[in-house]
């Protein structure tokens, strides 16, 4: 049994999209109300008008409206050795959502 790649509870989910045009990393974000999925549909309008326009402000987006995401790329050994540039941006990516997360959150 293969590893899941995607880490989003399959219960109760309505729908998952997945946004990679012009991102530096691909993105799947996951609705479970119908709700969620009209703020997915705002975010996909976003996106083509070009409100958004990076992954990190998508990302922003997502925590600011409380929908689940996650940043579809996964580190490995090659990816260190052949294209540690990538490898910095997206660990730079990642501590920078984690501190925003905090602070729109509310946790010191």
């Amino acid at each position: 049994m293969g590893k899941n790649i995607l880490k989003f509870p399959e219960e109760g989910l309505k729908q998952l999209q997945f946004f990679m045009e012009g991102l530096s990393f691909p993105v799947a974000v996951a609705a479970y109300s119908e709700q969620d999925i009209g703020k997915l549909s705002y975010l996909m309008r976003l996106l083509q008008r070009g409100n958004i326009r990076s992954t990190y402000a998508l990302c922003i987006w997502c925590i600011r409206q409380g929908i689940p995401y996650q940043i579809l790329y996964h580190i490995s050994v090659s990816d260190v050795i052949h294209n540690p540039i990538r490898v910095y941006d997206y660990l730079r990516l990642q501590r920078l959502l984690k501190k925003s997360k905090e602070h729109i959150q509310g946790k010191p």
